[in-house]
């Protein structure tokens, strides 16, 4: 072939085809055949391939007699330890079938209760010949406890000095978390935690009835104990008494670093072992020690499919080798899996025991070097004959191919770069002919799509940057949107609970003074008043929730609390209503109904709801409430039954029940009224707290909702709260100077209520409804105290307070941060007067230290989630000589209080877990810590988020312990006492 550049590629000549009648393929076949048939003919026999099978099925048959005799070696101390924990069982349970109670006395001989609450042996003891005895502070000590711990105190002395020789140790669990343990090697009672939880152990969960229901020896997985510096791994078998309950479990720990050892060592040279679990889990694996100490035994076949291992094992294989054992039954003695995918053997023997499985690796390139030692000479002749075909085809394809082909690259490289328009010229008849003929008709394919693709990648381009405007256009008018709604929602509490809060509030000044001026015919239509408003205030509070729901932004807050008296604080709730209509509630619980661990305002929503439907959908008849706690699955739930005897629904009218602003359907709404959000709402709630509600109707004859909850509902969100709420009032003293007090507060409402309440206070009250002129309007009247509102609509009262500390005229006024939540005229307050910004300044820090120094143990506390806040603080304290104590967050605070109550506290209030509104809020609960001062820390600077961050903390707070008006105010009224 020559290469030629035609000017012309579509002319004629270059599409015309020429005849191709040569095949190189059958010429190159026929130089081959003849060569490379006499030298196959001469090496390779049939004796050869008699020689290789033979000499492989020996060598496999002389591997598995050498892995049996192991295998069964290394059974017998794991075969001994499930007959000692069956022995000790029997012993025990004849022991314990019958107890005298005789030996109680012996149980004060052996232990006795430390300082930390536990329950240990008497000191001096010497844990090399005598057991250790570890009850933790959760113990609680009956008659039957004893007897069962002197009994097993007596039978692990007795049995584990026998067995110390081939054990680690004896010891016998106790499922009320406890352990008697004999281990010559370590004081392991005595080094034990305070809080240690025995019964978390692994060698402990796997004996309960719900992981071992036969009751029978099981087998711990394999892990590293620090204390023996040595792989172990536990057998345990449970002991149950003649009620079925679970009371011990007996174990042994046994070292298998010496099994490790051997098999890693003990290996016929060539081969490789392995031990594997049941569950794929590698217990020995020569090229994985250190990742099976690293994982502490729980690395697995599936672990390790997507690693790269040094030798390069293809671990799917391994999973193939799992699938073509019966892990349920036994082998024996073994068996012999071939793997043509790894080109290995796998002698496989079963572990007696832990249900362990011993693979001796066998490379099948291992057992062909056997053969290839006894058949050196044949292939010697092969690998000469072998050399001299490859020199022969060498020279047939670099003249016949490898040259032609040279020329085709060269000129693809030519087209590649661009030539669309170059041609080789064809002078040839075979395949490589018809190759370069097919390489120029290409070119000139080419030559054609590339014009078209342009063309059509000129009008794509086009089309995609007007698509691409469109979706720009698209997205930016849903964040417009998105925005909007989010605006919306935020905004929406404040300023329709603001006028619902004047009208409420003044409704109920107004009444108070009706009824002191004995105008009594006033009252009734003031009643009437506020109670329209807080009917709408229920609508809105109703269209709030089903938007935060939906919003993903309602949260759960916890409590643990007595159900009987919710129920009846709930009964003598409703009672009126359900007086309204000439009904009769009847309420059923048993007597043993305990408590309840969920969001108790929305059980109580839920209930009323559903009483409240029951209610108004029924005349002159009765609802019954039937609450009941059963068992499900092992865990407890509240069963709540609303009954009623009204007006019932069709199929059709309960099909839409729970939809969103649907009732039953037109004229039941125009009838008895209400937005059809009631029971949407009670079913969201339901579901948040992990359970669901069942309806169960009839039309003329009554319906009867059924809700379902956990006894225990979980949420990772919120913390449990147990706390009981204690509010302590100090009246105050009154005096003789009249004190400046500035309200800051876009409800004016909010001005009247305070400005009354404190009217008799001496104090000169000053109010505005613009935060944005209360910097000016505080410089000119400075005054003694600020009362900030948190939330308001224009600038929130964050910026303000920050805008106050860094003005140095106005940093050293307090400041009392509160607001009044329209719901039910209740309000907030954070219970501190004193603020710091971030980053701090030292002597506005000196300033406000300087107001405690009278105090005569100075120990402060500072609670923030930055550690290098905390460690920055901490130096201008110790400066100052104060004793400082730090907290990470508002969690590690409360706990460190219980230890060791401080006299002043520095407090963040963003932080995880318990932030800072709950932090005050729980600390005011507690007597002892409410007269604690507290100093709060916020940013200099807000961002956007942050601000909003702060509001939702605040309003949760607020949502969930408010206090009523009254109390309120005579908290805002300590405040300001104490600040000046």
């Amino acid at each position: 072939m020559k290469k030629k550049n035609l000017k012309n590629p579509n002319s004629q000549k270059s599409k015309s085809k020429p005849i191709f009648y040569e095949s190189l393929t059958r010429k190159t076949l026929i130089k081959t055949f003849i060569w490379v048939g006499i030298i196959t003919l001469i090496c390779n026999g049939l004796g050869f391939l008699y020689l290789m099978r033979k000499v492989k099925e020996n060598t496999i048959k002389n591997v598995q007699t050498y892995t049996n005799v192991i295998v069964k070696k290394e059974s017998e101390i794991f075969l001994q330890a499930e007959i000692n924990n069956n022995a000790m069982k029997k012993i025990l349970t004849r022991e314990l079938k019958n107890p005298t109670f005789q030996y109680l006395d012996k149980f004060d001989d052996i232990v006795a209760k430390r300082p930390d609450g536990t329950i240990r042996n008497i000191l001096p003891f010497n844990y090399e010949y005598v057991p250790g005895v570890f009850l933790g502070k959760n113990v609680v000590l009956t008659e039957e406890i004893k007897e069962r711990i002197v009994d097993f105190f007596d039978i692990v002395k007795s049995y584990g000095l026998s067995w110390q020789q081939n054990f680690v140790n004896t010891y016998i669990q106790i499922p009320e978390n406890g352990i008697v343990i004999y281990m010559p090697s370590y004081p392991w009672t005595e080094k034990a935690e305070s809080d240690k939880i025995v019964t978390t152990d692994e060698s402990f969960q796997i004996t309960t009835k719900e992981n071992n229901p036969e009751r029978k020896t099981v087998w711990s997985s394999v892990y590293y104990d620090a204390t023996q510096e040595d792989w172990m791994v536990s057998s345990v078998t449970p002991i149950d008494n003649e009620q079925g309950e679970h009371i011990g479990t007996i174990g042994h720990d046994i070292l298998i670093q010496e099994l490790q050892t051997s098999t890693l060592q003990e290996k016929i040279n060539g081969t490789e072992n392995i031990i594997f679990d049941r569950e794929g889990r590698f217990i020995v694996h020569p090229d994985l020690m250190k990742e099976i100490k690293e994982s502490d035994g729980n690395i697995s076949i599936n672990d390790m499919i997507d690693k790269n291992i040094p030798r390069g094992y293809d671990w799917e294989v391994y999973l193939e080798l799992m699938k073509s054992i019966d892990i349920d039954g036994p082998i024996a003695p073994s068996v012999v899996v071939h793997s043509e995918k790894n080109q290995e053997y796998y002698v496989v023997s079963h572990i007696d025991g832990p249900d362990w499985y011993w693979v001796t690796i066998v490379p099948q390139s291992w057992l062909n070097n056997q053969v290839f030692m006894i058949a050196r000479s044949m292939i010697l002749v092969g690998f000469l004959s072998l050399t001299t075909i490859i020199l022969i085809l060498y020279g047939l394809i670099k003249n016949d191919i490898e040259k032609p082909l040279k020329e085709l690259m060269s000129a693809t490289e030519t087209v590649a770069d661009g030539n669309l328009d170059f041609q080789i010229e064809v002078n040839r008849k075979d395949e490589l002919g018809h190759l370069a003929y097919l390489f120029n008709y290409m070119a000139q394919k080419l030559q054609m799509s590339f014009n078209s693709l342009a063309k059509s990648n000129e009008e794509l381009e086009s089309r995609v940057k007007r698509r691409t405007q469109e979706l720009e256009n698209a997205k930016e008018a849903a964040e417009e949107a998105n925005q909007a709604k989010s605006s919306f929602l935020a905004n929406m509490s404040h300023e329709l609970r603001t006028p619902l809060n004047a009208i409420i509030g003044y409704g109920e000044l107004l009444q108070e003074e009706a009824e002191d001026m004995g105008e009594e015919e006033f009252v009734e239509d003031l009643k009437k008043i506020q109670g329209a408003g807080k009917h709408l205030l229920g609508l809105i509070n109703d269209i709030l929730d089903i938007s935060k729901i939906e919003a993903g932004k309602m949260e759960l807050y916890l409590e643990h609390f007595e159900l009987s008296k919710v129920i009846k604080e709930i009964v003598i709730t409703i009672q009126p209503l359900i007086e309204k209509n000439n009904n009769i509630l009847e309420v059923h619980y048993p007597d043993d109904l305990g408590f309840m661990t969920a969001d108790v305002t929305k059980i109580r929503q839920n209930t009323f709801n559903l009483l409240s439907n029951a209610s108004k959908f029924t005349e002159n008849g009765t609802i019954t409430m039937t609450i009941d706690r059963y068992t499900k699955e092992d865990r407890d739930w509240i069963k709540f039954e609303i009954k009623d005897t009204g007006i019932g629904m069709n199929p059709q009218q309960q099909a839409k029940l729970f939809n969103a602003f649907s009732q039953a359907d037109a004229s039941t709404t125009r009838k008895y009224g209400g937005t059809g959000l009631g029971l949407t709402i009670t079913k969201k709630f339901t579901e948040m707290m992990g359970g669901y509600i069942l309806l169960d109707s009839e039309e003329g004859k009554g319906t009867t909702f059924t809700i379902h909850l956990p006894a225990e509902v979980k949420d990772i969100k919120s913390e449990i709260k147990q706390v009981t709420s204690e509010i302590s009032q100090d009246e105050s003293s009154g005096k003789t100077s009249m004190k400046k007090i500035l309200v800051i507060d876009d409800d004016v409402s909010t001005h009247e209520v305070i400005t009354r309440f404190l009217a008799n206070g001496n104090f000169e009250i000053t109010s505005t409804t613009e935060p944005d002129k209360a910097l000016e309007l505080a410089r000119k009247i400075k005054p003694n105290v600020i009362i900030l509102d948190v939330v308001m609509p224009k600038i929130d009262g964050w910026s303000v307070l920050s805008q106050l500390k860094a003005d140095p005229e106005l940093a050293s006024i307090p400041v009392i941060m509160a607001t009044f939540l329209s719901d039910r005229s209740m309000g907030y307050t954070l219970g501190a007067t004193d603020y710091l910004s971030k980053p701090l300044n030292q002597n506005q820090l000196k300033d406000i230290l300087a107001k405690y120094n009278t105090i005569s143990e100075k120990t402060i506390m500072i609670i923030d989630d930055d550690e290098t806040t905390r460690k920055m603080m901490r130096r201008l304290l110790e400066k100052e000589d104060w004793e400082v104590v730090e907290a990470q967050n508002g969690e590690d605070g409360l706990n460190k209080v219980k230890i060791h109550a401080p006299q002043l506290i520095l407090l963040d209030l963003m932080m995880p877990k318990i932030d800072g509104f709950q932090f005050i809020n729980l600390l005011r609960q507690n007597l002892e810590w409410a007269k604690i001062p507290v100093i709060i820390i916020t940013a200099k600077d807000l961002s956007e988020q942050e601000r909003q961050n702060l509001n939702h903390y605040a309003q949760d707070i607020i949502r969930k312990g408010a206090y009523d008006r009254q109390l309120l105010l005579q908290e805002i009224h300590s405040l300001i006492e104490k600040a000046t």
